[in-house]
């Protein structure tokens, strides 16, 4: 997500952020971080875009939103 804004000086900001979730399970995730924090990236497919951002119900905007799937990724040493 983000947004673009002009501060007082009229400069222009832009900002991001992104939502990670726990990603200690994943088959491929696990093996990247020994510690707590292993995160990855929150990903929402194209085809969710619109019913997940014009979303009223928290459980539904939740529901599409998962780690990549690592049958789609590609790891090597």
């Amino acid at each position: 997500m983000w947004k673009t804004w002009k501060e007082q000086d009229r400069s222009i900001v832009n900002t991001f952020m992104h939502f990670t979730l726990d990603a200690g399970k994943h088959p491929l995730r696990e093996r990247f971080h020994s510690n707590d924090e292993n995160q990855g990236l929150a990903i929402l497919r194209p085809e969710n875009y619109d019913n997940w951002l014009s979303s009223t119900h928290p459980e539904f905007a939740r529901a599409p939103v998962g780690l990549f799937p690592a049958d789609d990724m590609d790891a090597r040493p």
